[in-house]
C-alpha cells in the first residue's frame, strides 16, 4: 500500500499547482536550509492527520470491520472522483475558504525569512484543505495502525515533494509550461484509480498485492461452554 501512497502524491502533484503552488512559490529558494524546513514542515503535518486516521481505522478494525472500512472508502474515493466530472466549483470554493481565512497566518510568517518561519509555513501549508490530501487520508484509514497510517501519509507527502521543489528551482518556467495544460481531471482520475484498487482491495478476494486474504478477528465470548 505504500507505493500507493507515493504514485498518489506523485501523480496528483499537479494539483498542487493550484492550491500549494502560489505558496511554494513565494518561500525564498535562494537557500536549500529554507526549501528543506518548509517540505518538512508539510511532512510534519501529514504525518500527523496520518495517525489521526490511523486512530479511525484502528477502532473500526478492532471492531471486525477492516474489510467494510476498505469497500466504504474506496466507494468515497469513486464518489470523490465523479463529483469533479460533474462540477467543481463547490470542491474549489470549499478549498479557496480556508485559505483566505488562512492567510493572515501565512502572511506572518513570511514576513520574517528565517528556517523556523519556513517551517511554519510548510506546518500550515500540510492543514489546508485539499483534495488530494482527503484522497491519501482515506487510503491512509485502511492501514488501521497509527504509525503505518503515519508513514503512509508520509510517503504521500513525498510524492508531492518533486513537483514542489521543481516549483522553488524553476519558478516561473514550469509554471509557463503546465498553465496551459488542463489538469481538471488530474485529480478525479488520481482518486478513481485508488478507490477502485482500495475497493477491490476489500473485497478480500486471497489475490496477492491486489486483493489478499485477510482473517476478520473473531470475538470471543467469555461464557462458551467448555466440551466435555
Amino acid at each position: 500500500m505504500y507505493y500507493l501512497a507515493f504514485l498518489t502524491g506523485l501523480i496528483g502533484s499537479f494539483h498542487c499547482l493550484g492550491m500549494c503552488g502560489p505558496i511554494a512559490f513565494m518561500v525564498p529558494s535562494q537557500r536549500w536550509k529554507q526549501r528543506l524546513m518548509y517540505q518538512i514542515g508539510r511532512l510534519f503535518s501529514y504525518s500527523f492527520l496520518g495517525s489521526l486516521s490511523g486512530f479511525i481505522g484502528y477502532s473500526l478494525a478492532a471492531a471486525g470491520l477492516q474489510q467494510k472500512i476498505s469497500i466504504l472508502t474506496g466507494t468515497l474515493l469513486i464518489l470523490y472522483a465523479i463529483l469533479p466530472m460533474i462540477s467543481s466549483k463547490p470542491v474549489m470554493k470549499f478549498e479557496w475558504f480556508f485559505f483566505t481565512k488562512m492567510k493572515p497566518y501565512f502572511s506572518k510568517f513570511f514576513s520574517q525569512e528565517n528556517a523556523f518561519s519556513t517551517l511554519m509555513i510548510g506546518v500550515l501549508n500540510g492543514f489546508l484543505p485539499c483534495g488530494l490530501v482527503y484522497t491519501a487520508l482515506l487510503g491512509a484509514t485502511t492501514m488501521a495502525s497509527f504509525g503505518e497510517s503515519a508513514l503512509y501519509m508520509t510517503i504521500f507527502g513525498l510524492g508531492t515533494t518533486p513537483m514542489l521543489l521543481a516549483i522553488h528551482t524553476t519558478k516561473k518556467i514550469i509554471v509557463t509550461r503546465l498553465k496551459n495544460i488542463n489538469l481538471k481531471y488530474m485529480l478525479p482520475a488520481t482518486s478513481l484509480i485508488i478507490g477502485i484498487f482500495i475497493f477491490v482491495r476489500g473485497l478480500n478476494l486471497g489475490i496477492p498485492y491486489l486483493s489478499p486474504k485477510v482473517q476478520e478477528k473473531q470475538g470471543v465470548s467469555c461464557c462458551s461452554k467448555k466440551s466435555l
